[in-house]
């Protein structure tokens, strides 16, 4: 049984739909071997085409949402190794003075109804299936070719069963032995075989729960999480992520297919769905702090995300922009192919020259037939004399105007003029 359930809830992950795991119906109890043969030949074999049909008892003020059956049987060939795998011919219908009535379901899956290959053929009902109180016969046949493999498929026989006894159907008469070419009970049919069919048949014996506000997508970006709060119809919900939270709601740090799973904790029955997230990139700014001289200006740019839309703290939307005053600054970038947006802030200082300090101070002359030597005490990355010299000590025999340029250690540039005068000679 457990084994069954596993398989069952396996399934509801691979169709990503609700899935309920209540046991409403087992007649795998006393179950015989090779039964009676229920297959849906190819055109060449129509005439062997046979359905078998076991009735479910719903109770009187019950209401069930079946969700999916098990049909046990087996491969069987005359010769040889039967070929397993088949595909599945449903139907559920009304029940009419005992025999099958008025459709209620029908369906038809050409192949992959048994796909671990045990000759068990399964049946999902995607979004469920509701049956109110009352009689219903379930109608069931492998879909499978007998020419390419000469295998049919047997629903096994059971001792037990709910109602009446199970009916057998061969509408074109191949199978001349038998003769039922109407609904006839199994047992008439097939004379050493149970008066019922092996099955098990899941669902909820109740209104299912349902899973309230879980998208079946959605994204977030990188340098953020996204939460989630879902909900239920149910006030006896409890829900478990494939995260490994619990509770209605949960954050995801990473994109992925994360499963929840619901468990009606009064009816046991569960619903299991999943999401897909999308982890798009978030834009990974990194504007440096950096410095200008004064007098100038520095040109800062966001050259690392070229499908970025950015916006400046100087409300400029450009990929670059030209500071020329200190502070603090920021840009926010939004990547317009996923809508992901950064902010980085940066520093941006200005950087000066000490002004230049002479070994004696101004006024600066020359008396006549004497020299001015002028020594600049700064520590100058370098020094450059209108005369040419490049020492921080020149010798001047005349006045005039002098123009001194100046580099500091931080890079930074200043120029000065001095003015040396000519004294007369004393009168």
């Amino acid at each position: 049984m457990l084994q069954r359930m596993l398989l069952t809830t396996a399934l509801a992950l691979m169709v990503g739909h609700g899935f309920s795991q209540v046991l409403l119906l087992d007649q795998t109890a006393g179950q015989q071997g090779a039964s009676v043969v229920a297959q849906d030949f190819e055109n060449a074999y129509q005439a062997y085409s046979s359905f078998a049909a076991e009735d479910v008892v719903v109770p009187s003020g019950s209401n069930w949402v079946v969700d999916s059956v098990l049909f046990m049987g087996e491969y069987q060939t005359p010769s040889g190794t039967p070929s397993p795998g088949a595909g599945i011919v449903i139907s559920v219908h009304m029940d009419n003075g005992g025999i099958p009535g008025a459709v209620v379901f029908s369906d038809t899956l050409g192949a992959n109804a048994d796909p671990d290959f045990d000759g068990s053929l399964k049946y999902t009902w995607q979004d469920g299936l509701t049956l109110t109180q009352g009689v219903y016969w379930i109608v069931a046949a492998a879909r499978k070719d007998y020419a390419s493999t000469q295998t049919q498929w047997q629903w096994f026989s059971s001792s037990s069963t709910e109602g009446d006894t199970a009916l057998w159907i061969n509408p074109g008469g191949g199978f001349t032995l038998n003769n039922c070419p109407t609904w006839t009970e199994v047992t008439t049919c097939y004379g050493s075989t149970y008066p019922g069919m092996s099955f098990q048949l899941y669902g909820c014996p109740g209104s299912k729960p349902e899973l309230l506000n879980l998208p079946s997508d959605t994204s977030f970006c990188s340098s953020q999480s996204l939460a989630l709060i879902v909900g239920s119809n149910t006030s006896s919900a409890h829900f478990a992520w494939s995260n490994g939270d619990f509770g209605d709601s949960t954050t995801f740090f990473e994109g992925g297919v994360y499963a929840i799973t619901l468990t009606d904790t009064v009816l046991g029955c569960q619903v299991v769905d999943s999401v897909t997230i999308a982890e798009f990139e978030t834009p990974e700014l990194d504007v440096t702090d950096t410095t200008f001289c004064f007098g100038t200006s520095v040109i800062v740019s966001a050259n690392n995300c070229p499908q970025c839309a950015n916006t400046w703290s100087t409300g400029e939307v450009t990929d670059s922009i030209t500071i020329s005053v200190p502070g603090t600054y920021w840009l926010n970038a939004i990547d317009t192919a996923n809508g992901c947006a950064a902010k980085d802030t940066f520093q941006v200082e200005m950087l000066d020259v000490d002004p230049i300090q002479f070994e004696v101070d101004p006024p600066f002359g020359i008396c006549p037939m004497d020299s001015l030597e002028l020594t600049i005490l700064n520590d100058y990355a370098s020094i450059t004399w209108s005369t040419g010299s490049t020492s921080n000590t020149e010798q001047f025999t005349v006045g005039g105007e002098v123009h001194i340029a100046v580099v500091a250690d931080n890079g930074c540039t200043r120029t000065d003029s001095i003015l040396i005068v000519d004294f007369p000679a004393p009168q």
